[in-house]
């Protein structure tokens, strides 16, 4: 029998097991968007992009740290879980010595009241579509963190083909909505 053999075969591993790699020097702490396209991709998709930013952090957090979440289920409902993220980005940007604009609890309750704005009938209910804006000071967070953590990272400015493809859409429906509601009020 080889000396440097183990002689029980059941024997567990000794070997270190790590389950969640770190972030490398190089990648983004979290999601990263340049904030004028972050705005114009909010309102080309009537909030839809607002829940892809949520599930894209959230499933972060997931990967990168002991908390167990559903990313889909708490961006679906981002206006309720919506603190829980601004506590945790906010808590990264405290480690590289980055202060937030605006307090997590401030713009997690704005978030809040424009969710139940959006329950108003149309044209009001459409106000909704701004609460993009209360998410921006929290992007401008991650994005100087990002750029703490990882300069070289591609800051996501640019617009891809699913985005122009979504922007073109957002243009043929907002001017179907506004001949809509004009035509509402014409004379018949």
């Amino acid at each position: 029998m080889d000396p440097n053999s183990d002689p029980d075969p059941y024997t567990p591993p000794t070997a270190e097991v790590t389950d969640r790699p770190a972030p490398q020097p190089s990648e983004p702490v979290l999601f990263q968007v340049g904030l004028s396209k972050f705005f114009v991709m909010s309102i080309a998709t009537l909030n839809l992009y607002n829940v892809y930013w949520f599930y894209k952090h959230f499933t972060w957090l997931r990967e990168h740290t002991e908390v167990r979440l559903s990313p889909a289920l708490r961006s679906i409902f981002y206006p309720v879980t919506s603190y829980t993220l601004f506590r945790r980005i906010e808590g990264l940007a405290a480690e590289q010595g980055i202060k937030p604009t605006v307090p997590a609890g401030t713009l997690a309750l704005v978030l809040f009241l424009f969710g139940i704005l959006g329950q108003l009938p149309l044209p009001f209910g459409l106000v909704t579509l701004l609460s993009v804006v209360v998410l921006l000071p929290m992007q401008d967070c991650v994005n100087r963190l990002n750029a703490e953590v990882a300069p070289e990272a591609d800051p996501n400015t640019t617009y891809g083909f699913w985005n122009i493809g979504a922007i073109v859409f957002a243009m043929l429906f907002y001017g179907l909505l506004i001949l809509g509601l004009a035509m509402q009020g014409a004379p018949k």
